[in-house]
């Protein structure tokens, strides 16, 4: 933007000439100088625009007009004389209507974009039927699957309902083929079910007969590994077959005892009756020649049948030859104990085991290794038979009975072999002596099973075995 003066109204003098046009910017408004047009920082846009030196820089280089010594066509101007002092200054009008100028018009400036109602609208329309249809799809999938706990018990449900049809589905044709017309029904009806057979109901978990089968390989197992000791196989079948009646593995081993062939049962290596009713010698009837002696004279009493021996509790007892008992026993006796305190010998291998009462229990005692005891509740004044079988070093190896029944079993210790002398009513301590009668004083290298233990306690004054020697070393 330019602004011609006029030199009269300028103050300048006559001989200054033709004033040099004056150039405001046309961007910012301020003048620019005629240093800044002739050196090029500044440029014309046209005869009466031109651009200040600060704009230029602004702006891209090639939006600067060319300079005329460049090759650009003269522009013609009208030269007025520059204004002096006050007048030099363009007034405040015009510092406005240059700006007014460069802003651009308000028809020029389009508005900033702005949604509209109806976007907002529409918008707000399809995120609620988005949740809406979220919703429902929740819904559809707990309805059609329902919570873990109501598919469980569904399932349980059709399971029973499926074993209840298979049930009334076969009932009906295993009555009807008894006679012949329902055979012939039974025949049609798997004719028209396509020739499907109806799967077996699954077997219900038996806790019984799994410890009788784990109880069955062990005795198989004991068998192959003690192949000289079928009496030990045979009284473990005995057990399982009385503990685990009516279970698979009780039938199997009432099936192997059947077939087991075994010789007879070894006699006892010794039997007192104690029925002689005087003298000092306690007869052994097995046949072994173990007469023994009495000690200090314990007293011919009247026993549980027949004879007895009577004996004090201090010094009294019955001396007899060593039996040779090492690894495996069976001692067994009638007693009615008139003192039951501490520990009181019935019948003892010296140096090797000995068979007490221990208060109102009994006690398997082996010297310096272990004392095995089990509850028996026995009493004073009345005839009780006690008998116990050793099996040294075996689990459960210990068993005690009382009248034909088993109380229980621990495990058994070691045991030394004795040479010396078998005691009746003492051992190899003096202040354990039995205070009381016994009767029937039964000893066997060997284990019993409790079937053997019964009968012996059912047949009082039976006879022994038929084995009446036995060797020194039986299985």
């Amino acid at each position: 933007m330019t602004q011609a003066l006029d030199g009269g109204a300028s103050g300048l003098s006559a001989d200054s000439g033709a004033s040099a046009p004056i150039y405001f910017c046309d961007q910012c408004g301020v003048r620019i100088s005629a240093s800044d047009l002739s050196s090029g920082k500044a440029s014309r846009v046209d005869e009466t625009r031109a651009t200040c030196a600060a704009c230029c820089r602004k702006r891209p280089a090639t939006a600067r007009m060319p300079r005329q010594s460049e090759g650009a066509a003269p522009r013609s101007t009208k030269r007025i004389p520059a204004p002096s002092g006050a007048e030099a200054r363009p007034s405040q009008r015009a510092l406005q209507s240059a700006t007014r100028a460069a802003q651009p018009s308000a028809r020029d400036r389009s508005p900033s974009p702005r949604p509209s109602a109806a976007f907002g609208t529409f918008l707000a329309i399809g995120i609620g039927a988005g949740l809406l249809v979220l919703v429902c799809a929740v819904v559809f999938v707990l309805t059609r699957s329902g919570p873990p706990e109501t598919a469980a018990i569904k399932k349980t449900v059709e399971k029973r309902t499926e074993k209840t049809a298979t049930t009334a589905n076969t009932a009906p044709a295993s009555s009807a083929a008894t006679s012949p017309e329902g055979a012939g029904k039974a025949n049609t009806g798997s004719a028209s079910a396509g020739g499907a057979k109806a799967a077996p109901p699954p077997e219900e978990y038996d806790p019984r007969a799994a410890v009788a089968a784990s109880l069955l390989a062990q005795a198989q197992a004991y068998l192959k590994s003690n192949p000289d000791d079928p009496w030990g196989y045979k009284e473990k079948l005995e057990e399982l077959k009385a503990g685990y009646a009516r279970t698979p593995p009780a039938a199997e081993a009432t099936r192997l005892l059947g077939e087991l062939k075994l010789p007879p049962t070894p006699g006892p290596r010794a039997w007192w009756k104690l029925d002689e009713a005087s003298g000092t010698t306690a007869a052994d009837s097995s046949g072994n020649g173990k007469d023994g002696a009495l000690n200090n004279g314990p007293v011919w009493t009247a026993g549980r049948d027949g004879g007895a021996l009577s004996f004090n509790g201090t010094d009294t007892g019955v001396q007899a030859p060593s039996l040779g008992l090492s690894g495996k026993v069976t001692i067994m006796a009638w007693i009615n104990p008139s003192n039951l305190s501490g520990d009181r010998a019935i019948a003892s291998e010296d140096g090797s085991c000995a068979f007490k009462t221990k208060d109102t229990e009994l006690r398997f005692t082996t010297p310096k290794v272990k004392d095995h005891d089990m509850a028996a509740a026995l009493a004073t004044g009345a005839w009780q038979h006690v008998a116990v079988t050793f099996r040294a070093g075996a689990a459960g190896g210990a068993k005690f009975y009382k009248d034909g029944k088993l109380l229980g079993a621990v495990d058994a210790s070691s045991m030394t072999a004795g040479s010396t002398r078998f005691l009746i009513g003492q051992n190899q301590w003096k202040d354990q002596n039995f205070a009381g009668a016994i009767d029937d004083v039964r000893v066997y290298a060997t284990c019993l099973s409790a079937t053997e233990i019964l009968e012996v306690y059912n047949g009082y004054g039976a006879a022994p075995p038929a084995a009446a020697t036995q060797p020194a070393n039986d299985p």
